[in-house]
This record gives structure tokens, C-alpha cells and sequence, in this order.
């Protein structure tokens, strides 16, 4: 039997990326998928996977222009977000900004957004990433240029540490983070 346009996850499951429900969703493929996709293109000196980098990015402190964001009804203070900021990318590649950004992506970028605002659906959170986490992840940026691509971008660098880890490493950093903060 074909699988048409649907994609097989790590855990099995068959699912269309651009036509997805709650029931597609299992954070064992979410984690697996981000662990093996590379940041930067793979262009880095060593593996960077996309769940090492939610890791880092859920652990940066939380700024916002008004001064510390105070802990929300649960006291987690956005790190939930942080943490699945990027979670579309395990059913939509990590695309470079420079291509990703062309006029030709908008459906893909469209199909990315819905995946993502369905996933946040799925874990209980607003569809609205907070503009703090946003900046979080351009920290955090900044310091991965600086670390690993020797790049210099605009803005204050992240203070977190980069180091190099292995897939299963990332995978296993990624689900316990997700148990601390979705399951504690």
C-alpha cells in the first residue's frame, strides 16, 4: 500500500504535513526529527541540532522591554514556548532565512505556521508566541553565529554555552526538558 502524500514519522505514524490534526502528533517524533535536523544547514563545525538548540533557548532568561516577564498562571515564565518554539520544523525542514524568506515560500511558511499554531493547540498553549520568546531565540542566534559560524550578528549575544553533544544526547536533553516543563 502507497503512502500518497503522506509521510512516515519515527514512531510509524503516516501523516499529511500540510493537512494535520492533534491525533498526528506524538513529542517521541517531535523529539527524534529535531535531534536530527541540523541548524545552519549542517555548515557548523560539529553536529547542532534544532532540539539542542530549544534546549538552550528554553533556558534563557526571559526579557521583555517592560523588565522580567513575571511567572504566568503556572510559574513556568514562557519556557514552555521556548522549548516548542521551533517544533514545526520536525514536519517542515529547518529552511535558511535567505531562501525561506522568498515570495516563492509563502505556502510553506504558511504550512509551517498552521503546523506550529496546531501543536501549540495540542500542548494547551496560545497560538501566539510571546514577542519575548522570540527575542530569546535571537539571542541565542547571535551567540550561534558567534560560536559557530564565526559571524558577528546584530544584537546582544545569549551568555549560554555551546557544546558539542550527540544526537541521542540532544534527543534525550530535549524529552526531559518537555517532562519538566508539560508533565511536572
Amino acid at each position: 500500500m502507497g503512502t500518497g502524500n503522506r509521510l512516515k514519522t519515527f514512531t510509524g505514524r503516516y501523516l499529511d504535513p500540510t493537512s494535520l490534526a492533534s491525533t498526528d502528533f506524538d513529542i517521541i517524533d517531535q523529539a527524534h526529527a529535531l535531534s536530527m535536523e541540523p541548524r545552519f544547514q549542517g555548515h557548523t563545525p560539529f553536529p547542532y541540532s534544532v532540539a539542542q538548540h530549544a534546549v538552550l533557548v528554553s533556558h534563557e532568561p526571559t526579557v521583555c522591554p517592560d523588565g522580567p516577564f513575571l511567572p504566568d498562571s503556572d510559574g513556568i515564565c514562557h519556557a514552555k514556548y521556548k522549548l516548542v518554539h521551533d517544533n514545526g520544523e520536525a514536519y517542515f525542514r529547518d529552511i535558511p532565512t535567505p531562501i525561506k524568506d522568498r515570495p516563492e515560500f509563502s505556502v510553506y511558511r504558511h504550512w509551517e505556521a498552521d503546523c506550529l499554531v496546531k501543536i501549540l493547540a495540542w500542548l494547551n498553549l496560545s497560538p501566539f508566541v510571546p514577542q519575548c520568546v522570540k527575542e530569546a531565540d535571537r539571542r541565542l542566534a547571535v551567540r550561534e553565529g558567534i560560536e559557530l559560524m564565526n559571524e558577528r550578528y546584530p544584537g546582544e549575544a545569549s551568555k549560554a554555552m555551546i557544546f558539542r553533544i550527540s544526537q541521542r544526547q540532544a534527543k534525550d536533553e530535549y524529552l526531559a526538558r518537555f517532562r519538566e516543563l508539560f508533565l511536572e
